[in-house]
């Protein structure tokens, strides 16, 4: 079943104008007559309907602007967080001091002369050699 938009909306992201017939599939076609925003469209026998725009999820998508939702990014952002912490960690574990600053300078990473081992650790993370320095 198809519905005309009787006003102008936006749904997970994709714009669509009021007189714009769309399928939203079967339960949220039906909450949009109720709430008054859409009416039903008959389909044409021959062709359809005229200007007919159909929204799916395609797979991997998360709405149909293709754009992760918030649960999602906030999941992304604690991996990325915990595995940054865990190579700070295995940093930490692998080297003493010394051979930090060593296997650090070897690799390229930029710190101060009198920085700790944290602060080593930390800059080698924030300028992408921390893998470098990884036994």
């Amino acid at each position: 079943m198809s519905i005309r938009m009787l006003v102008n909306s936006k749904y997970n992201g994709a714009r669509v104008a009021a007189g714009e017939v769309v399928d939203y599939g079967q339960e949220i076609n039906e909450q949009l007559i109720t709430e008054g925003s859409a009416e039903a469209v008959a389909e044409e026998a021959e062709g359809g309907v005229v200007n007919k725009t159909t929204v799916t999820i395609q797979d991997g998508q998360s709405n149909e602007g293709g754009e992760p939702t918030a649960e999602e990014q906030e999941a992304a952002a604690l991996e990325a967080a915990n595995a940054v912490a865990l190579v700070k960690k295995a940093l930490d574990n692998q080297y003493k001091k010394d051979e930090l600053v060593e296997a650090a300078f070897r690799v390229g990473v930029e710190f101060p002369a009198e920085a700790t081992k944290a602060v080593i650790i930390d800059a080698a993370v924030d300028q992408g050699k921390a893998e470098a320095l990884l036994k």
